[in-house]
């Protein structure tokens, strides 16, 4: 079944409209990635850091499952560290080519809002960066996963924080960093000699682009949507430090790397841990418990 055949509809308004164009943006941000710059991630300290965390509470037996995989190159990692995973995603290109990468992994197309699976039938939920890109919030889908659940199965949730030094800071510093203004600058090129730019100077804002969507949500907000869907909170924690200074600028970034911190980075992220956590962190991790 091709993606385009897949229709998806909003689970608060039943339409399709906001939810299609989420999956198109998908289908399109997912063709101009590869599998392996996915997969190298997992062994960044940042993920390894939020990894470990994860494996104190999930539990070897049972079902896990991954919401929202993309290539499943997640899922896989966790498959090889001795888990029985599927990853389900609504993108079907990027399932086939997870499907190619990694055959013993068992990849499935569905909405994570309307689950393949039976009441209290899995060990282990597991979503990354997923909840936080629907409008009509992240509810549904935790609701859902709380139906498929088995009493104690554990959920595990990163969603993306809205620290104004990461929202607001970040962006009007950044460019200037990298004297990109300077750059920019018409009389400056004239000066040194350089073409004029052709284009709007505009740097790029994923946020912007058509179909697009997120919605950062503090750490009591998660609390919250856990307890609310019916889950005991037993962890929450900042993760990420090390990207946050990603987004600085080029000083904090591998060279060849892809989204990859330097020394630099993980050295100032670990300071910047144990004397801002929350404030320097860009993700949250959640870890909840389906109670008897």
């Amino acid at each position: 079944m091709a993606a385009s055949e897949f229709p998806m509809k909003d689970q608060a308004t039943g339409e399709l409209g906001h939810y299609d164009a989420m999956r198109k943006f998908w289908d399109q941000h997912w063709s101009d990635t590869h599998y392996a710059n996915e997969y190298a991630t997992n062994l960044y300290p940042r993920r390894q850091e939020e990894f470990q965390t994860i494996m104190e509470y999930l539990p070897r037996t049972g079902l896990v499952l991954e919401a929202g995989c993309s290539f499943g190159h997640v899922a896989e990692y966790f498959r090889v560290s001795g888990y029985q995973v599927v990853g389900l995603d609504y993108v079907f290109d990027s399932l086939a080519v997870g499907r190619q990468k990694a055959p013993a992994l068992t990849v499935t197309q569905g909405d994570i809002h309307s689950l393949p699976f039976a009441d209290n039938s899995l060990g282990g939920y597991l979503s990354f960066g997923v909840l936080e890109h629907f409008e009509f919030g992240p509810m549904p889908a935790l609701r859902e996963a709380f139906r498929v659940l088995k009493p104690h199965g554990v959920i595990a949730v990163t969603m993306p924080l809205p620290s104004p030094l990461i929202r607001d800071w970040i962006p009007r510093v950044r460019p200037w960093l990298s004297l990109d203004p300077l750059r920019r600058n018409s009389h400056l090129r004239r000066v040194f000699g350089k073409a004029p730019l052709t284009s709007n100077g505009g740097l790029a804002n994923e946020s912007g682009r058509n179909g697009f969507y997120e919605q950062p949500y503090s750490p009591r907000a998660v609390h919250d949507f856990f307890t609310k869907a019916g889950f005991e909170v037993v962890v929450q924690r900042p993760i990420y430090h090390s990207f946050w200074w990603w987004l600085v600028g080029e000083a904090f970034r591998e060279t060849n790397g892809y989204y990859q911190s330097n020394k630099a980075g993980e050295v100032v992220a670990r300071y910047a841990k144990t004397v801002f956590p929350w404030s320097t962190a860009f993700m949250s991790l959640a870890i909840g418990i389906k109670p008897n």
